[in-house]
């Protein structure tokens, strides 16, 4: 699961100082208080995964203890245990107990999706059932496109559940050296019905990605949300200025512009030119990553009527980073696009290089983004903190 440990490295971001939000826009963020959920004893501040869900009620989260295998289900707006699943681990008819991955869970609270990458398998848990409902075919890229399709959860990327469908992200980078990225689909949309299981792909990757190569990992990931009536699913390419918007019954796309005021993508060098080989080392790859700018997720959220998209943008001088041991993460600076829900850009909000907060937790609902600290700033052993902003 490597470029997913390097996502949640790169978003473990330590930045030092005060609570004050900058805008370069009209806009402002302030934080106005505080909001947690409960933990137990075996469960710390940072779990593999994190998501909150829509269940048409006060919010459904879901945290995945990787150490203890069990899926908590919270109300979101009480903070409280609502329902545990265990998830069988070892021996023939469980998961091994060194992998760990997303889950997804049903609005009736009775099933668990769980995909485990290193296994390329989806699982289903119900009740004390655990049942592989998809498994990626063995063989070489060659082969069969099939090896591509794959899907993904996380806080940043949470399965979109549309009737009796699932839409998962497929960040797979198995596809990192294919001749053609726009032959690549990024949404794997899951339907399990009472006779059949359905599998389809949408939203193909870009042509830019075949231009050159783009570093590691982070300018390939793609992060995809619901348009407000859930006709559409919006994306957020990490490599392009404009989001995609890709309506579900038609599959046709539109590309509106949603860019950052700090940088293009078309002005971003490339790491290297020839994307079909293998042209540098991890570690090279990892330093392109971290010194280049790139877009993030895109969430809406519905209490606002806005979009939520995040980038990065500004970085440390070599100095700096010397100072720093090599530290790469220290010092990246971070914004948040604001747009209405007809995509009409309403500013850009600065996350400030002095502050302390964990930015793979990060999320809108209910009028309100939350952000929450980095683990050694948790206050609290028995809770997962959140500091609350709004968007003025």
């Amino acid at each position: 699961m490597g470029h997913l440990t390097l996502v949640i490295l790169f978003f473990s971001i330590q930045l030092l100082g005060c609570s004050d939000f900058n805008s370069h826009s009209d806009l402002s963020l302030k934080s106005v208080g505080n909001h947690s959920i409960e933990l137990d004893q075996q469960t710390g501040h940072l779990a593999y995964s994190f998501a909150i869900q829509d269940d048409g009620k006060n919010g459904l989260a879901v945290l995945l203890n990787s150490r203890n295998h069990t899926v908590y289900m919270y109300d979101w707006t009480q903070g409280k245990i609502v329902k545990t699943f265990i998830v069988p681990k070892g021996g023939p008819d469980g998961i091994p107990t060194n992998v760990t991955d997303g889950v997804f869970v049903s609005p009736d609270l009775k099933k668990v999706y769980y995909a485990a990458s290193e296994l390329k398998k989806l699982y289903l848990l119900s009740g004390k059932s655990l049942e592989t409902i998809y498994s990626m075919i063995n063989g070489k890229e060659s082969d069969s496109l099939a090896n591509f399709y794959f899907p993904e959860i996380g806080i940043l990327n949470p399965g979109l559940l549309l009737n009796d469908s699932i839409f998962f992200v497929t960040n797979n980078f198995s596809y990192r050296r294919v001749s053609d990225f726009t032959s690549m689909p990024t949404i794997f949309k899951f339907t399990k019905g009472v006779k059949d299981t359905r599998f389809e792909t949408m939203v193909p990757c870009l042509a830019i990605y075949n231009v050159a190569d783009w570093g590691r990992t982070l300018a390939y990931m793609v992060y995809h949300s619901f348009n407000a009536d859930s006709t559409a699913i919006i994306s957020s390419f990490a490599k392009s200025d404009s989001l995609i918007i890709t309506d579900i019954k038609t599959n046709s796309r539109t590309f509106v512009p949603a860019g950052s005021q700090f940088f293009s993508t078309s002005k971003v060098s490339a790491f290297a030119n020839d994307h079909t080989i293998e042209s540098s080392s991890f570690e090279e790859g990892v330093q392109y990553d971290f010194t280049h700018p790139c877009y993030f997720h895109i969430q809406y959220d519905p209490v606002s009527e806005r979009y939520y998209r995040m980038t990065q943008y500004d970085f440390p001088d070599k100095e700096t980073i010397a100072r720093n041991k090599g530290e790469k993460r220290l010092g990246i600076s971070f914004s948040l696009i604001v747009l209405d829900k007809d995509f009409k850009k309403l500013g850009e909000v600065t996350l400030p290089k002095n502050e302390k907060y964990n930015m793979n937790y990060v999320f809108a609902r209910d009028g309100f983004i939350y952000i929450a600290p980095l683990p050694k700033y948790q206050p609290y052993e028995d809770s997962l903190q959140f500091e609350k902003f709004v968007i003025e």
